[in-house]
């Protein structure tokens, strides 16, 4: 690959961001007149330690072409559903980065995206995208193929109800994502007897960088954040009461907190 620092006239950069799922990605690409030209994608399976790798990561990548953060004039991030603590941290630096540089932002949806795989292959019939939401839980939608149309909204459902989903769609049915791979046993059990049914493996887990790039350039950007799509509440809002008291503060107090404009001093 040759590097941009070698271009009298380098265009500005389009910056992809995704911490929705199990890995942690990035990508960069160059505008070159209406196209863009993908430079680099990095990805980590560093679950937990995302805040360690981002910022450094995309920054080292910038020095490597010869570029800095304020020619990023585009960033794309991936909203959710999924991982609360990735798609923040993803979000974050993206308003960071808008502060300092004046970049335009927009929002990908997960779902759609991994619904992109199969119907890039051309399958038929219909796809229900699995990603991880909790342990017995998943977020689910399903789309019409080949043109990945969404059939239903996006939902974090019971596996038992994403089940019964995968069961009411018409044939043939292809399943994947993160909460597929993970309750697998469970799916595979469940569907074992419908016909023309297809469990995709965890490479499908993920969207792809010529995805990601393929959304980001159809994209709406506006000088404002992203919304972050969270279909439930996240496990530290649920055990809030059970936080609250182990610091010795009440539980309703604590949840006032949360409101804004609220202080320890209210």
């Amino acid at each position: 690959m040759t590097s941009t620092a070698c271009s009298p006239d380098p265009g500005p950069l389009l910056l992809v961001l995704d911490g929705a799922g199990d890995r942690l990605q990035f990508l960069l690409a160059q505008e070159q007149g209406p196209d863009l030209a993908l430079l680099c994608h990095q990805d980590w399976a560093v679950a937990g330690q995302s805040a360690r790798f981002l910022a450094p990561a995309l920054d080292n990548a910038l020095k490597l072409f010869g570029r800095a953060a304020k020619d990023i004039r585009r960033i794309a991030c991936v909203r959710g559903p999924g991982g609360f603590t990735g798609t923040r941290l993803v979000l974050a630096l993206a308003e960071g980065l808008a502060a300092a540089t004046g970049a335009l932002r927009a929002g990908l949806d997960l779902l759609p995206l991994l619904a992109a795989g199969p119907a890039d292959l051309g399958l038929p019939g219909t796809c229900l995208v699995l990603t991880w939401s909790r342990k017995d839980q998943a977020f689910a939608q399903a789309f019409a193929l080949p043109g990945a149309t969404p059939l239903t909204a996006p939902a974090d459902l019971t596996l038992e109800a994403a089940a019964a989903l995968a069961e009411s769609l018409p044939g043939p049915l292809t399943l994947l994502g993160s909460g597929l791979a993970r309750n697998l046993a469970f799916f595979q059990e469940r569907l074992a007897g419908r016909a023309g049914c297809a469990l995709l493996g965890p490479e499908w887990n993920q969207p792809g960088p010529l995805t990601l790039l393929s959304a980001a350039a159809r994209a709406q950007y506006a000088d404002r954040p992203v919304e972050p799509l969270y279909l439930r509440a996240s496990d530290a809002e649920e055990n809030l009461p059970v936080f609250a008291q182990a610091r010795g503060l009440d539980p309703e107090q604590a949840k006032a907190l949360l409101l804004p404009g609220s202080s320890l001093k209210d």
